[in-house]
């Protein structure tokens, strides 16, 4: 159960519940907490006109915590971001509030430009940390605590924009290295951490008639080439720029090529992918490589290592961990085993988003998996899918073959139940005869027992009045 506070501002004074799950005090007509990996978490809720809270929000001021009850624990917390006011057709007033996560705050500066510069990933992930606190108010700070990511490539060239920092960390380092941009709040201070890895080994699987209500698995595409183009470094031009150039500013730069170390070919192929997808024509740049040789095989071992599929999973589940502690409850981020047979074989997956209804918290909605694939793996995961499937049809004909057999020995049961029942219902129409002759005959003697009674009484009646006549005659 979770309940949900108000506060006016960053300072976290003055809370007022405007969610209580027990049957007193405010409630919310419905709210979702939507978590994803590497974004900004948010909260989508609404109340009604008779919340106290109501119409109380400040934008960008007011804080929102979500409590688990269970844990006692701050499930998410952030600041009110959108507000809107609705009335229905019905006459029914009330709030839809969007609330977004502390890491929103990030987006809150933007970065100071800076020339390339030789940078290792941990000092250029503090630079941007460090101009980001420059910029903003001390509750908005971040301290940055574990980077894990790109320790031991050493430095590289690096430069800054202008873009605000949130999207700088995404496009400068997440999108092209990986890794899991996380937060966490204690005592008041925010720390920063930018992981290669993030979540733990769950022991309870994500199973079917256990936990798994609904899934479907999707298989996209995903940036897919079948024919590359190898670029490597810029072409040193022999000759000044000219006037068009000059007022060009878009003017392409030729690259060096493949095409002296391959055929006269310029583009790389990879036959299998052709059978399976057609043809994907992409030109991929490696612009450091100045050595054609270098280029080919660099072109090469990208098409070797390509992953070219997207597979994803969306599950509906049942939290049974609310219930139950053998069950752990499922955390974004954490790995489990996902088995469901007819969709996929066993495959250990990450959460990589979570939808959580704060009302009705045993039903939760998944999103695991988004793995790039590549095609080898994905056909070695049709092949294996196979088995189970045909496993399933075989014991699908058993058990059709056995639901034959019992459906004939019901028949014949059936049959024999009838049969047994006819006998049943005559034997007892005939006793049913000889208990009414029976009580025919009952009613027959008892009825010639009062007829003998009332003719002995007669017949007393007369030997008394002959007696009494003789005593009369013998007086005379």
């Amino acid at each position: 159960m979770f309940r949900v506070i108000a506060y006016p501002d960053f300072k976290k004074e003055d809370p007022v519940i405007i969610h209580e799950p027990a049957k007193y005090g405010n409630k919310i007509l419905k709210g979702v907490v939507d978590q994803e990996l590497n974004s900004i978490h948010t909260f989508d809720f609404s109340i009604a006109q008779n919340n106290t809270y109501y119409r109380k929000f400040s934008l960008l001021n007011t804080i929102i915590s979500i409590v688990d009850l269970n844990t006692d624990k701050i499930e998410f917390e952030g600041r009110v971001a959108d507000e809107t006011s609705k009335m229905s057709s019905k006459g029914e007033v009330g709030q839809t509030i969007l609330v977004e996560d502390k890491l929103a705050y990030l987006h809150d500066s933007s970065q100071e430009y800076m020339r390339t510069t030789l940078m290792d990933t941990p000092s250029y992930f503090k630079k941007l940390i460090e101009i980001h606190n420059k910029q903003v108010e001390p509750h908005k700070r971040f301290t940055v605590r574990n980077i894990t990511v790109d320790t031991n490539s050493g430095k590289v060239y690096r430069s800054i924009g202008y873009a605000d920092t949130f999207d700088t960390i995404k496009d400068k380092l997440i999108d092209r290295l990986g890794g899991y941009l996380v937060y966490e709040e204690i005592n008041g201070v925010l720390y920063l951490d930018y992981l290669e890895k993030y979540g733990d080994v769950s022991e309870t699987p994500i199973q079917l008639a256990r936990n798994l209500k609904d899934a479907s698995k999707s298989t996209t595409p995903d940036e897919l080439a079948t024919i590359i183009v190898p670029l490597g470094a810029e072409v040193e031009r022999n000759h000044e720029e000219t006037e068009a150039e000059k007022a060009d500013n878009d003017f392409s730069i030729e690259r060096i090529t493949i095409a002296s170390v391959n055929d006269n070919k310029i583009e790389l192929v990879d036959d299998k992918l052709v059978k399976q997808f057609g043809k994907i024509r992409k030109s991929i740049e490696f612009p450091n490589t100045t050595n054609k040789n270098v280029l080919k095989n660099q072109g090469l071992n990208y098409l070797k290592n390509q992953r070219v599929l997207l597979v994803a999973w969306d599950v509906g589940v049942v939290e049974l961990g609310l219930i139950d502690n053998r069950y752990e409850l499922f955390k974004l981020g954490n790995h489990h085993v996902v088995y469901n047979p007819l969709l996929s074989n066993e495959e250990q997956l990450q959460i990589v988003a979570k939808n959580l209804d704060v009302i009705h918290p045993q039903s939760t909605t998944l999103k695991i998996g988004n793995q790039k694939k590549t095609l080898s793996q994905y056909q070695n995961q049709l092949g294996s899918q196979q088995k189970p499937i045909e496993d399933i049809k075989e014991r699908l004909k058993t058990n059709t073959s056995e639901v034959k057999e019992v459906k004939s020995s019901s028949e014949d049961q059936k049959q024999e139940i009838t049969r047994v029942e006819g006998i049943a219902s005559t034997a007892s129409t005939e006793a049913n005869t000889a208990t009414l002759a029976a009580q025919n005959a009952e009613i027959k003697i008892t009825q010639l027992d009062e007829d003998m009674k009332q003719n002995n009484a007669q017949l007393q009646q007369q030997i008394d009045e002959l007696r009494e006549l003789i005593s009369k005659e013998g007086d005379k």
